[in-house]
């Protein structure tokens, strides 16, 4: 786990008494939420540090959910940070003693538990990165700790060649092909289902030596299937899956260093390009 950096959001009220001998009523008191986000590179309104870790900016809207622990009665809503104010009076029918929150970013009213989220498809960078944060039970009164994570998944591809100057490389555009474009999300326990995936949206391609894409969560195809298209100076490459790549996990980055050969081959077996500099990273 990287570096996580907490962001508090608290209005402070002034609180009624009920009557001139009675204590301030609890039930008054602002639900206080601390938000936390997991390393990333994505390009979202979160600030975000060298190390990847980031915390939220005052106007960033996430999805808000909170529900009685055992009695199922739920409510949603949009929280806008530093703006929205939420107090343990109006979750009179989801507390006893306790009430059960999560939240996802952004902000966008989903339901269910196994709903296709587009991520080639979506129409913006920041909803391709997905970031939810698990259910918590919180006693009435505590501080909510919301711990945000990206759920999609990364994949970094870094091209090198003895062929090929570093402007020709620089220029190289890399298309995605055979891969998923849907991830299937459970919205009420904030998971992705990895062997659910579906979709034949296609990803946009990149420019560059070295790019990164946010990906559905998914098992890969068949060994010897191409999944990257690398075109450079009139030339066209494909890598093709590994026996030793099976799938891309969520919440989890994949960088493939790749080397570009003779006759179109592209050589990035798990066993000699994905250590020390390659292979695979936790995201959050």
């Amino acid at each position: 786990m990287r570096k996580i950096l907490p962001i508090v959001f608290i209005t402070v009220l002034a609180l009624t008494a009920c009557s001139n001998d009675e204590e301030v009523d609890n039930s008054r008191k602002e639900v206080k939420i601390v938000a936390t986000i997991g390393a990333t590179d994505g390009k979202t309104k979160a600030v975000f540090e060298n190390d990847g870790s980031g915390v939220f900016e005052t106007g960033d809207r996430y999805t808000l959910i909170y529900k009685h622990p055992t009695e199922g009665n739920e409510s949603k809503q949009p929280y806008e940070i530093g703006i929205t104010n939420l107090y343990w009076e109006d979750l009179t029918q989801y507390c006893d003693n306790s009430t059960v929150f999560f939240a996802w970013y952004p902000h966008f009213f989903y339901d269910g538990i196994a709903v296709p989220y587009k991520v080639a498809g979506a129409e913006t960078e920041v909803a391709k990165d997905l970031l939810m944060a698990p259910p918590v039970t919180v006693a009435k009164g505590d501080p909510v700790n919301l711990q945000f994570k990206h759920v999609m998944h990364k994949l970094v591809i870094v091209l090198s060649s003895s062929l090929y100057s570093a402007a020709e490389l620089d220029n190289a555009v890399i298309t995605l092909k055979n891969l998923k474009s849907d991830a299937i999300v459970n919205f009420l326990d904030c998971t992705v289902d990895e062997t659910a995936a579906e979709g034949t949206d296609s990803y946009t391609p990149k420019t560059g030596a070295s790019v990164s894409f946010i990906v559905a969560p998914q098992v890969l195809p068949a060994a010897g299937t191409g999944i990257i298209e690398i075109e450079i100076a009139g030339k066209s490459s494909t890598y093709k899956v590994s026996s030793g790549l099976t799938r891309l996990e969520r919440g989890k980055a994949l960088t493939l260093n790749l080397t570009l050969k003779e006759g179109g081959y592209v050589s990035g077996y798990v066993e000699e390009d994905f250590t020390p500099d390659g292979g695979w990273d936790e995201w959050n």
